[in-house]
């Protein structure tokens, strides 16, 4: 694991971060509308607390032109992905859940055909890509997780080990791409509009292209500012992931948001060529206004939490879910020093801390009741089933740091 600079010798930058200082989807200017200092990393357990917790400046910029939503500062892929980030799609319920709402997604817009050749960028763990297999011949996934392992891993399934710019797809393929997919990788690319155009050069004629990434509407919506890290790069609106598609000669075919996963993902269905046609939805960028009123709704929200846990008089504090994200909201709840523990009945998790946090992860069988206690909503994207397995264990009051789950 790399180690975190000490809080004195902490920089704005990581030393080679980017600073894109453009909106990379149209080329537009940028404006600062959420300032992030010392943003924690996400998505990192380790054994012990000493560990210290990795922290960079950061801020979320819009584009004047377009409305697309870029970070100031680009970290290297190093610092974002050591060897402990831990996100695998089977490992992850919400994520399996989402993939198989993507998955009927794809194969109603491909009803009555059979690909010759699939390609997904970010095929992760392979659950999406082995199911996407029933559709067509062949596939190839690419995905860093899978570097060192290139070759074939079942009959007609392909993996290149690398990012997209790293690889060389075509040796692998058997035939031009007819389905190119690809789920929550865009907003992680430094290049988004550049890896559109390498997918292109890719593609058959009559290619389908499905491209799933975190709605930043839902997001300004849903005052879900916590959503707002390092890893993600990039927040694509419909109007200017589409616009972006349009300006390289897609062809919108359909689109739909999936509210169940992420505060609401966006699933956007183009072609490159091919003879469909449908027509474009209404264009609605996204202003500063909006992002400044949603930010000040959530900082109302979240900064109420240290309060309502100091003011309540309760006999101890848990929260509840081990969540990947929860260094980001407990940056904007003011931390975890209120917290005997986070509850997470995942065994993967339990014995581990965050970095930085002094706060074990224990199950939930391990606390002998909850009559005086406050439980804390701690993985908002789970809230839905979480909500029931709270309310069951019958604590003294349980706090939802976010109005709108």
């Amino acid at each position: 694991m790399s180690t975190a600079p000490e809080a004195a010798d902490r920089r704005p930058l990581a030393e080679d971060a980017g600073n894109p200082g453009e909106c990379l989807l149209c080329g537009g200017g940028l404006i600062a509308v959420f300032d992030l200092p010392d943003l924690p990393l996400t998505g990192l357990y380790v054994p012990d607390p000493a560990v210290a917790e990795q922290r960079f400046d950061q801020a979320l910029m819009l584009c004047r032109k377009c409305g697309h939503g870029q970070l100031a500062r680009f970290l290297p892929a190093r610092t974002l992905y050591d060897d402990s980030y831990a996100h695998r799609s089977s490992a992850s319920p919400i994520a399996v859940a989402g993939n198989d709402v993507l998955y009927d997604f794809i194969a109603a817009l491909g009803a009555g055909r059979r690909f010759r050749q699939i390609v997904e960028v970010g095929c992760n763990d392979l659950y999406l890509l082995k199911k996407l297999l029933f559709l067509g011949d062949a596939a190839l996934g690419i995905d860093p997780i899978w570097r060192g392992r290139d070759g074939e891993m079942t009959p007609g399934l392909h993996v290149l080990g690398g990012l997209l710019e790293d690889t060389e797809p075509a040796a692998a393929m058997r035939a031009p791409a007819d389905l190119i997919v690809s789920a929550h990788t865009f907003e992680h690319m430094h290049d988004p509009l550049g890896a559109l155009e390498r997918l292109f050069a890719l593609a058959a004629d009559d290619a389908l292209f499905v491209i799933e990434v975190p709605g930043f509407e839902n997001l300004v919506r849903g005052r879900r500012f916590d959503q707002v890290f390092h890893q993600h790069l990039h927040y694509f609106s419909l109007t200017s992931l589409l616009g972006a598609v349009e300006r390289l000669g897609g062809r919108y075919l359909a689109h739909r948001y999936n509210y169940d996963y992420w505060g609401g993902t966006l699933m956007l269905a183009f072609e490159r060529g091919g003879g469909r046609r449908a027509s474009p939805p209404p264009r609605r960028r996204m202003t500063a206004t909006a992002l400044r009123r949603g930010i000040a709704d959530f900082r109302r929200q979240s900064r109420a939490v240290p309060r309502l846990l100091s003011d309540g008089g309760f006999g101890a504090v848990y929260g509840f879910g081990a969540a990947q994200m929860l260094p980001v909201l407990a940056y904007h709840m003011g931390g975890l020093d209120r917290f005997a523990a986070i509850l997470d009945d995942d065994p993967n998790r339990q014995g581990l801390y965050y970095p930085g946090h002094d706060v074990p992860i224990r199950p939930t069988g391990a606390i002998g009741g909850f009559g005086e206690a406050a439980l804390v909503l701690t993985a908002p994207d789970a809230a839905r089933p979480i909500l029931a397995r709270m309310a069951a264990l019958k604590p003294r009051k349980f706090i939802l740091p976010l109005q709108m789950l």
